[in-house]
């Protein structure tokens, strides 16, 4: 895998544009999901995919009622316990066309979307000769196509449900505590001003907003029991003994509100 980290693509920045683009598609966008009686369930799992669908596969994401996949995708989130069915193989179902489509147009003279996935494949076309269909990696450690789609789908199924539903809990949130509503709007104001959106580069002069993004992260963590992890060995913790193979949950809120 020589080279492939000089091409590093997957650094935020170089979607910040596409992100603040979609940030003003949430606030002003006319689509068919403010159409629906709860519009406002809608616009932020559109806004959180399309960074992560840019970020991954150079693809936006348009309106998710009647998409078939991303509507399945949020169906599929919202009752986690589906994901570990036997032979539910989420990501393929959902992305393998994606990636289809990308390696379709990866051919020389062709301009390429600019995303991890069309870089990967690029990179490795040109570092090997290894079969790299099917599952897993290569021997010299190249991801092959299946385990590419894992990978993604994995990052968009992440990606797309927590910070959705922490722009949801921190509207919840403010509608509550007014008097910081009022100062976020008085510092957003004193900063942006009113004839422009916020862009990455009023961050540091945003103190106070976020402030606020962290205490919501901190109180409300996206995922309060973390992920699980199976353990590759036996072992102790304080007094307590846990088989190898086990699943370990990391209690993230615990963690959080521990005063020592």
């Amino acid at each position: 895998m020589e080279g492939y980290s000089q091409h590093q693509p997957s650094r935020p920045r170089l979607h910040a544009k596409e992100i603040t683009l979609k940030w003003a598609r949430l606030q002003f966008g006319n689509t068919e999901d403010t159409k629906t009686s709860n519009p406002g369930l809608l616009l932020a799992p559109r806004y959180t995919t399309s960074i992560v669908m840019i970020a991954m596969y150079g693809e936006c994401v348009h309106p998710i009622r009647g998409n078939g996949s991303l509507s399945t995708l949020y169906e599929i989130l919202e009752n986690v316990t589906t994901t570990s069915i036997p032979d539910s193989f989420l990501e393929l179902d959902l992305y393998g066309g994606f990636l289809k489509r990308i390696e379709a147009v990866h051919k020389p003279g062709i301009n390429r979307a600019d995303c991890f996935v069309s870089k990967y494949l690029k990179v490795r076309e040109a570092s090997t000769d290894e079969t790299v269909s099917g599952g897993g990696v290569s021997p010299s450690g190249w991801i092959r196509d299946l385990l590419l789609i894992y990978v993604t789908g994995s990052a968009i199924e992440a990606g797309s449900d927590t910070t959705a539903s922490s722009t949801m809990l921190f509207i919840l949130f403010i509608s509550w505590y007014l008097e910081v509503l009022r100062r976020v709007r008085e510092e957003v104001d004193r900063v942006v001003g009113s004839d422009r959106l916020p862009t990455f580069e009023d961050k540091m002069q945003l103190p106070y907003v976020i402030a606020c993004i962290k205490e919501l992260l901190w109180r409300r963590p996206p995922t309060p029991v973390g992920v699980p992890h199976r353990l590759s060995e036996d072992a102790f913790y304080n007094d307590y003994f846990i088989p190898k193979d086990n699943l370990v949950f990391g209690n993230v809120w615990a963690i959080d509100m521990n005063p020592l």
